[in-house]
């Protein structure tokens, strides 16, 4: 999935193991074409990562704590802001 660059930064996703992801999607800023593609091929490693943080207890879903994550060249941030269900994350080109 190659999203175009109006498109790009912003996911929310319930913070579930059994997760339903992508539920709302902002994207600001722009990409270029090459870091779409690595967003593309990024973005299920970052769900893995937040997956496995959620079941470790590193991210909580009831208390607000952010996490860095940095793959291929993109960073994500991410937070539940003690939401009690969503994971809030932003995706970025690392400088």
């Amino acid at each position: 999935m190659i999203l175009p660059p109006a498109l790009a930064q912003g996911w929310y996703r319930r913070a579930s193991v059994c997760i339903t992801w992508l539920t709302g999607l902002v994207l600001r800023g722009s990409f270029s074409p090459i870091h779409l593609k690595k967003l593309d091929l990024a973005f299920p490693l970052f769900v893995e990562q937040l997956e496995d943080m959620l079941r470790a207890g590193e991210l909580n879903p009831h208390q607000q704590r952010q996490v860095n994550i940095q793959l291929a060249s993109l960073t994500c941030i991410a937070d539940t802001r003690g939401s009690c269900g969503y994971v809030y994350i932003s995706i970025y080109p690392t400088p």
